[in-house]
């Protein structure tokens, strides 16, 4: 391995993970204040080096490492390659242009040890310092919200929709086998595992701990979980597939509705109906009236009014069902739109293109 031309005190910091602890507010504050980086002399990797490497290979975009990671035999070794490639050509290029440090932040690296730490190794051998970092939360808040993502919002299993005692009993994380590989190592130039839940907001520990922080800095929290009504329904909605379902399928017309994270009023429609009494309370209520016109339908041989006790009428469906027909009627409807829209824009271009 070629020792590369680096500042003696050049770092790349690894933001391992995990994953549900704070992972996308600190991505998004260090996409948001780029340019105070760039007065640090640092530079933002992003997830795949999508923001500063000369874009090459379509791993390159803001995702998780699974995509390459999971790859087998030479296209696994192949993406392994290509990544160290693309991390040294990137570090000696920016520290030409006079970066000091860099800052590369994917929470899947924390579960794929095995294909990113050879290529740290490298990155070590030839002149890099690597810095890690990464937040533990505690298991019950962690699982909670895991289980929102990832057995609700997006159905990452086949079968029906399983409800979180069912889903969690096989998703139990286990932190500390997932860290052993990066406590094992000894090469890292630092390695800090830090305790999510002793700080307020993450990612202004994040921006202290690397000397990175200033008060004149509006760091904002991301990836806040939608109201209860939109859980709803994406559990309504694919709980309708025995498959798994993205969340990217509703997440557009929850978005483009505008009711994603608005206050939504709850009406339960069994409430809403009237119970016996009330209608049995109505023949008393009405007397008065029953009885002229009951006088009115004599004078033109009609029966009397009946005034036998009548049952309220049962649901023959529940609203749950009735919410889930008009999502998939109202996912439909957005679909064909969006294929409208494609059309259009297809259209223009090619009149343009004329």
């Amino acid at each position: 391995m070629i020792k590369l031309e680096l500042p003696s005190n050049f770092q790349l910091i690894v933001h391992i993970g995990a994953g549900k602890a704070g992972s996308t507010s600190i991505q998004a504050n260090l996409a948001a204040n780029e340019a105070w980086l760039d007065e640090q002399k640092t530079a933002y990797f992003g997830l795949l080096m999508e923001r500063v490497a000369e874009k090459i290979y379509p791993w390159q975009k803001n995702a998780t490492l699974n995509s390459i990671a999971w790859l087998k035999d030479g296209q696994r070794l192949q993406a392994q390659d290509e990544l160290r490639q693309t991390l040294l050509k990137t570090i000696k290029k920016i520290a030409k242009q006079g970066y000091r440090r860099a800052i590369w932040s994917n929470e899947t690296l924390l579960e794929t040890s095995d294909f990113i730490i050879p290529i740290l190794k490298d990155l070590i051998r030839a002149g890099v310092g690597v810095h890690i970092i990464a937040y533990i939360r505690r298991h019950d808040a962690w699982l909670q919200s895991a289980y929102l993502q990832w057995g609700i919002k997006h159905k990452t299993y086949n079968g029906p929709l399983q409800p979180f005692k069912v889903w969690s009993q096989n998703h139990l994380p286990n932190f500390s086998a997932k860290l052993e590989p990066w406590l094992t190592e000894k090469n890292w130039a630092d390695i800090s595992i830090r305790n999510f839940d002793a700080y307020d907001d993450v990612t202004k520990d994040f921006f202290i701990y690397y000397q990175l922080y200033d008060s004149s800095l509006k760091l904002t929290r991301s990836n806040k979980t939608p109201n209860d009504a939109c859980l709803a329904l994406w559990a309504l909605y694919n709980g309708q597939f025995d498959g798994k379902v993205s969340p990217r399928e509703l997440q557009p017309l929850l978005t483009k509705s505008g009711v994603f994270n608005s206050p939504i009023h709850d009406y339960e429609l069994a409430e809403l109906l009237p119970d016996q009494s009330e209608i049995d309370a109505i023949q008393i209520a009405c007397a008065d009236d029953r009885q002229r016109m009951d006088a009115i339908f004599s004078r033109f041989s009609q029966p009397p009014i009946p005034t036998g006790k009548i049952s309220v009428k049962q649901e023959r469906v529940s609203q749950n069902q009735i919410n889930a027909m008009l999502l998939l009627i109202i996912k439909k409807q957005a679909d064909d739109l969006q294929r409208l829209e494609n059309q259009l824009k297809a259209l223009s271009q090619k009149v343009n293109s004329n």
